[in-house]
């Protein structure tokens, strides 16, 4: 008997073993002091740049002082019984580079003998560093493009499907009266400008094929 839940311990043990090393998703099993009991699969190694044998028996990466958000706090949190879900941070490797964490930690209760309540946290960590670079770089490039519409020497509008003016650079605005009192509204009143934009007066912008090389002309829209 003793023979056979041994062996069925071993068989779920290898279970779990062979689950972990094939999840994406970095897991570590700790104590509520944060120290790494169990878990620390490869995507765990990888995502922190700690191997296994260096992470388990120790406290967590994340609580050496590297990490952008307090995830000792967030470990309180979790021995008091919160669940944590998508808590965002960033964590500086050993080597000097910076990797981005989705954080989930899950408390486990005991409800068997004297020390019940929350004793192990799961801790699940998601890889967006890829998406916070894609984010960043999103950022920078809508930067780019707004300095080079703002500050262009070129009049520039962009106008929506019936040729109202929806966003027009500052020598549009010194060219047209109307569109510069639009920009005066949106930069000043920018609320007032969003309630009353049924009433407010609208500038039009179309082609003018009387005007050499391709022309504009614009009316205030009653």
């Amino acid at each position: 008997m003793e023979n056979a839940d041994h062996l069925r311990h071993v068989s779920l043990k290898d279970r779990v073993d062979a689950l972990l090393r094939a999840l994406p998703t970095a897991v570590a099993v700790m104590d509520r002091d944060g120290v790494v009991r169990y878990g620390w699969n490869p995507a765990a190694e990888s995502l922190f740049g700690h191997s296994r044998g260096e992470a388990v028996g120790r406290v967590i990466p994340l609580l050496d002082g590297a990490c952008s958000v307090d995830f000792a706090d967030l470990l309180r949190r979790a021995a008091a019984g919160e669940v944590i879900s998508g808590a965002e941070l960033r964590y500086r490797r050993s080597d000097g580079s910076s990797v981005y964490a989705s954080v989930s930690l899950a408390p486990a209760k005991s409800t068997i003998g004297a020390r019940r309540g929350v004793r192990t946290i799961v801790g699940l960590f998601e890889d967006i560093t890829k998406r916070k670079q894609a984010e960043a770089l999103l950022r920078e490039s809508e930067e780019r493009f707004r300095r080079v519409f703002e500050e262009g020497q070129p009049g520039m509008a962009i106008v929506d499907m019936d040729t109202r003016v929806v966003q027009a650079n500052k020598r549009v605005a010194e060219v047209l009266p109307c569109i510069a009192c639009a920009r005066y509204r949106q930069d000043q009143h920018p609320r007032r400008d969003t309630e009353q934009a049924g009433q407010a007066e609208q500038c039009r912008i179309r082609a003018d094929p009387s005007a050499s090389g391709g022309g504009l002309r614009h009316r205030a829209v009653d």
